[in-house]
């Protein structure tokens, strides 16, 4: 389910506590990876900027276009 912050809130750290937050949660539930796909170029799409993903350890699997899918081993 995507979630999109008003402009007002973007660069306080919303996306990150969210990210770690889905992190926590998958891990507990089991799962061993996470996989998405993130604009490289702006931080105004759902999934969030590619460089908020390579600061929490994401690696780009697939580098294509303007929308690398990245993973993260859980």
């Amino acid at each position: 389910m995507p979630y999109i912050t008003d402009k007002r809130y973007h660069g306080k750290g919303l996306g990150t506590e969210m990210l770690k937050d889905l992190i926590t949660q998958l891990k507990n539930e089991g799962f061993k990876a996470l996989e998405t796909f993130a604009r490289k170029d702006s931080a105004h799409n759902p999934s969030g900027p590619l460089t908020l993903y390579l600061k929490h350890d994401f690696k780009i699997k697939i580098d294509k276009d303007e929308f690398p899918l990245i993973r993260l081993e859980l």
